[in-house]
């Protein structure tokens, strides 16, 4: 399986920040029983039995629509307030 760009960063950069954070992180496409969060990078389909709230990351500054409640994945503040509102919510 090839994976873009996006998931390489998110995987490689993203989750060892969140867990150094201590979040445990998933991805779309995973098995999610434990995670604390689920990352989706745009276009990766989520699964349908997921219990962590989903983060949607997308690599274009803007929005494609008013309906996309992505976050720009550099956008720090965007993140850590998505975090804070979905995983915070559930603690």
């Amino acid at each position: 399986m090839t994976r873009s760009l996006d998931d390489l960063w998110a995987r490689q950069v993203l989750a060892p920040l969140l867990g150094a954070a201590g979040y445990r992180v998933s991805f779309a496409g995973e098995a999610v029983t434990t995670a604390d969060v689920v990352i989706a990078t745009t276009g990766a389909p989520l699964p349908s039995d997921h219990k962590a709230p989903v983060v949607r990351l997308r690599s274009e500054v803007s929005a494609r629509d008013a309906g996309d409640d992505s976050i720009y994945r550099y956008d720090r503040h965007a993140l850590l307030g998505a975090l804070s509102r979905q995983v915070g919510a559930r603690t």
